[in-house]
């Protein structure tokens, strides 16, 4: 079987090696949630310290492999990230992730308090799902905290 592959406008980053695409409309603040995460380390609801690594920003090619998505950036913009206001910078990314997570950037308003983990389907595979609203001053330890659980359901 050929491995599938598609390309999603959004942005994904590994969190202590698990793969998070992040997805929302154009300037719902995926690269601004991205830089947080790779700029600050932190534990979400772990006694661990989590680190992130950019792995694209704007185009994530991803590809099925058997049960498996993987991330990857575009060739044209790996390795870069825009940040509004100062442009495209170039930073070390991790070449590839295999994804677990999709984090939809949604306001606040529009985000559910006790939601059921929802999915996100892409090439035919599930994957868990939550609401994050970037404004939020605990967005990135939000996202850690949806990766701690995941990783604790597995």
């Amino acid at each position: 079987m050929t491995d599938q592959q598609t390309i999603v406008h959004g942005t994904c980053v590994s969190v202590g090696g698990v793969g998070v695409l992040m997805l929302g409309v154009p300037g719902a603040g995926k690269s601004d949630l991205a830089l947080k995460l790779v700029d600050q380390a932190g534990y979400g609801i772990s006694a661990k310290l989590a680190r992130s690594e950019l792995v694209a920003d704007d185009q994530v090619v991803i590809t099925r492999r058997g049960a498996t998505l993987v991330a990857t950036a575009h060739a044209t913009l790996q390795g870069k990230l825009e940040i509004r206001g100062l442009g495209i910078v170039e930073l070390k990314v991790k070449p590839k992730v295999v994804l677990k997570l999709v984090v939809k950037l949604q306001s606040h308003s529009q985000i559910e308090r006790l939601p059921d983990m929802s999915t996100y389907e892409i090439l035919g595979l599930s994957l868990a799902a939550v609401e994050i609203d970037n404004a939020a001053a605990s967005a990135t330890a939000r996202v850690r905290a949806a990766v701690n659980w995941l990783v604790r359901q597995s």
